[in-house]
């Protein structure tokens, strides 16, 4: 079996199916894809929006809300007030499974029929209005997955950090900006997959450093 190079139906882009690629499709049984691995990936990740905001009317109270969902999606939305409140019962929105028509095509009607929450944001986010999949958190602004954080602003899957900025994977950290996949780190700048750092800038794969540079 050879390498095969097809065009990508999505972005028209040249992408290489490899025989090992083909095996693999084999012994799944599906057929190769038709679309490029990056829009392959833009596709499975656009089921969970954690960056992007927009401005809706909740379908209940009809107030402001922030929601991941874009409004051509003609989505209902209710805030998460309303979400978790009484005054609507999910089960009128049940509805029985037809076996004469395609599964997808039920799970997209019911999806567009059923009120979906505005944001993923739990208990006791105090001051963070701009935050998605997050709880626990005080004064955190344009933060996804986050939790139990404090004054963190412009960053994603943050754990227990505080005063922090930019800063992505990054867990138990206080006063640091630009730190990538870390943990425990302190006044520290610029720092990729360091754990244990005190007032370092610009390090890679370092543990127990202080007053490091480069």
């Amino acid at each position: 079996m050879n390498s095969e190079i097809k065009q990508c139906q999505n972005c028209k882009n040249s992408f290489v199916i490899e025989p090992e690629d083909f095996l693999f499709y084999e012994k799944i049984r599906v057929p190769p894809p038709t679309w490029c691995p990056e829009c392959r990936l833009i596709r499975r990740l656009t089921w969970r929006n954690e960056r992007s905001l927009y401005w809706i009317k909740c379908g209940l109270c009809k107030k402001d809300t922030l929601t991941m969902h874009p409004p051509e999606n003609n989505f209902i939305i209710y805030c998460r007030e309303c979400w978790y409140s009484d005054k609507w019962e999910p089960f009128d929105f049940a509805r029985e499974y037809n076996f004469s028509k395609p599964f997808f095509l039920q799970w997209k009607e019911i999806l567009t029929n059923t009120p979906q929450v505005n944001l993923w944001t739990l208990r006791n986010n105090i001051g963070s209005d701009f935050t998605n999949y997050s709880v626990d958190n005080k004064n955190c602004y344009l933060s996804y997955s986050a939790v139990g954080c404090e004054n963190v602003f412009y960053s994603q899957a943050v754990d227990k950090d505080n005063d922090c900025f930019d800063c992505t994977y990054l867990k138990t950290s206080e006063l640091c900006y630009e730190n990538l996949n870390g943990s425990n780190n302190y006044n520290s700048m610029f720092l990729i997959r360091s754990r244990d750092c005190v007032d370092c800038e610009f390090l890679f794969d370092c543990s127990n450093c202080q007053n490091c540079f480069w």
